[in-house]
């Protein structure tokens, strides 16, 4: 018991000494852009009273036409300074060196998540829009153009072990079983399979087809994994009966959207489905008491944006993430308000790019055991954490050089690994390791 107290106090010491060398790095930058603030607000000061000064002694008292053409410059001149300086002391209170500082004192005694390269291999030629791994992170689906390629991974190498050759266009969307090792396949020409495992590694077979009009944009899964949900650009979201064993699909239910479904998400209890749509607008369905769902609203935005990513954290609030080429580049939240679900005034900045639109593949990753948040946003990969508040914040970032990247987490939160388009012919797979500490 006490060996136990004396060891909790040591490694206290060990992670608040290394706590506060990195609080006293934050400080001095701080330190360091306030004076640079306060230096250059000082010599705005002088320059101002100088050249108030000048003016004031060149003034001719005996005219007294030029003494109001000069009052009124200077009276002009003394709005321009104030501004100037106005400006500069709203600069220096909003310094992104104090937010930094401030996270740091504050997330002392938070967990810390590391992410490590560990391995990057140029495999696929063809494009690559979905990927998705398996319970025991040991098997991954890839598209590959309109093929499947399935592979196995093992201490951060992949080796590929079957292609599956089914669909007619590109592969747009995969999803695994969580509890099996199958998988559900879409493409862009609206065909829709179920995979089983039949023998071994590399051995996937589907035997029925199902149809959706339109291109496939996104799929997801219900917690039982009974019942899928995919969205397409024949403004549609169809709800499927999912039987893994048998490994068929049969169709449910069919709503009528207002635009291309782009996006899609269930809240917790699987009462409120979310649908992103290429007309900016999301879409709220509820499920009524004998399980059919139904369109209830539009959520309110204030944001007048596109964006296809949307995620719930919580049974009443959800994130969006903007993707338009020029916006505010932002993660932004909905709460729940007598029923509708409406934006606040809540932002978290992402890096700014108004050159570039977002492209839409990537789904939101949400480990809720592991509290670990993952999304990308145009050239960047966030890594997040919703912390002990239930505030999402940044943990790292990887720096992309295509937009087109799809990634997966393993379901223990352990590994993270993403598809990058290098160009037209070829493609590059990384893998991370995330150790929270």
């Amino acid at each position: 018991m006490i060996d136990n107290i004396f060891h909790n106090v040591e490694n206290l010491h060990i992670q608040t000494h290394a706590q506060i060398k990195k609080i006293f790095d934050r400080f001095h930058n701080l330190k360091s852009k306030l004076l640079e603030y306060i230096n250059s607000i000082q010599e705005n000061l002088q320059l101002w009273n100088k050249e108030f000064n000048s003016k004031f002694n060149q003034l001719n008292k005996e005219d007294v036409a030029q003494a109001k053409v000069q009052y009124q410059k200077m009276e002009e001149e003394n709005k321009n300074w104030i501004t100037k300086i106005s400006n500069a002391l709203n600069k220096m209170k909003n310094c992104d060196e104090y937010q930094s500082f401030f996270n740091q004192l504050q997330g002392i005694h938070k967990e810390d998540c590391e992410i490590k390269l560990i391995s990057t291999i140029i495999q696929q030629e063809c494009e690559c829009n979905a990927i998705s791994i398996n319970k025991s992170g040991q098997l991954i689906a890839t598209g590959d153009a309109e093929n499947i390629s399935i592979w196995e991974c093992k201490e951060g190498n992949m080796k590929r072990v079957q292609q599956i050759t089914k669909h007619p266009q590109s592969v747009s969307c995969l999803i695994f079983s969580r509890y099996t090792n199958s998988f559900i396949s879409a493409c862009k020409g609206g065909r829709i399979h179920c995979w089983q495992q039949t023998a071994g590694i590399g051995n996937f077979q589907s035997k029925s087809e199902q149809f959706q009009y339109g291109p496939i944009n996104c799929m997801i899964l219900n917690k039982e994994d009974n019942q899928l949900f995919s969205g397409s650009e024949a403004n549609r979201i169809i709800v499927w009966k999912v039987d893994f064993e048998s490994y068929e699909l049969t169709k449910m239910q069919e709503l009528q959207a207002q635009g291309y479904v782009e996006g899609l998400a269930l809240n917790p209890s699987e009462q409120i489905l979310a649908s992103t749509l290429n007309n900016k607008e999301i879409a709220i369905y509820k499920k009524q008491n004998n399980k059919k769902w139904y369109f209830h609203s539009n959520a309110t935005k204030i944001t007048d944006e596109s964006g296809s990513r949307i995620c719930f954290l919580s049974e009443k609030n959800f994130i969006w993430v903007t993707g338009g080429q020029v916006g505010i580049d932002s993660i932004c939240f909905f709460v729940e308000d007598n029923g509708q679900y409406k934006e606040t005034e809540k932002k978290i900045k992402l890096t700014e790019n108004k050159k570039e639109y977002d492209f839409h593949q990537f789904d939101i990753i949400y480990q809720r055991e592991k509290n670990i948040v993952i999304i990308k946003q145009k050239f960047q990969i966030w890594i997040m954490r919703v912390n002990y508040n239930g505030e999402l914040e940044k943990i790292s970032v990887i720096q992309c050089n295509s937009k087109r990247t799809v990634g997966t987490l393993t379901h223990d939160g352990s590994k993270f690994i993403y598809f990058e388009r290098i160009d037209n012919r070829v493609g590059k797979f990384y893998i991370y390791n995330l150790e929270l500490n």
